[in-house]
């Protein structure tokens, strides 16, 4: 390994404990009322430090954000692996991306403000994370055709509908027995609507 490398790894390295830090001051806190102070110190580093390793908290934000969108694209796609209906892959999709999340966070003011994830500099990485998302739902939709689809709605176009629908119930859900019975009924519409096209 020559020097360059391992520098890069050292970096890298920082930034994954930074990153380890700032989650557990935003779960905490919320992102507002956390500084770069606090990450700073929960991750044992002086501020000019943090600084070399990220340019402000919404760049630490960021960070913690795609690593955990990352993380359960991962988790859902080798859950749904070995799953042979369409429902049940959807059903472990909507878990890991609404559910654990909403679960986790929407007890507490701090845990629906991050629930949310509604500030501007999210935006661009949200929406990408959804598409992300998409594909894998789309991939999870695709049937084998026998060459016609008798005008149903394309798979991709089902996908986004279902993804945007889970944003949708995410935000209007009373609370995480409301959100699972409103998952389920889309689900079903989902499941149904694929069957009727290939039908």
């Amino acid at each position: 390994m020559t020097f360059c490398q391992t520098v890069t790894f050292m970096s890298e390295d920082k930034q994954q404990i930074v990153l380890d830090a700032a989650q557990a001051q935003f779960l905490r806190y919320g992102f507002r009322r956390v500084t770069m102070a606090d990450i700073a110190g929960a991750a044992n580093l002086s501020r000019p430090a943090l600084y070399l390793l990220f340019e402000n908290k919404e760049a630490i934000f960021n960070g913690v954000y795609a690593r955990y969108v990352d993380h359960a694209l991962s988790e859902i796609e080798a859950e749904i692996e070995n799953l042979t209906t369409v429902s049940a892959k959807l059903a472990v999709a909507a878990e890991v991306w609404i559910v654990q999340p909403y679960e986790l966070l929407h007890d507490t003011p701090e845990g629906r403000e991050l629930t949310e994830c509604s500030y501007d500099f999210t935006a661009e990485l949200v929406d990408a994370s959804y598409r992300r998302f998409e594909a894998i739902i789309e991939a999870v939709l695709t049937q084998p055709s026998n060459g016609s689809t008798n005008g149903a709605m394309a798979p991709a176009a089902l996908a986004q509908v279902f993804a945007l629908s889970l944003r949708g119930i995410k935000a209007g859900a009373q609370d995480v027995t409301h959100l699972r019975k409103l998952i389920t009924d889309l689900i079903t519409v989902t499941a149904s609507t694929l069957e009727d096209a290939t039908s």
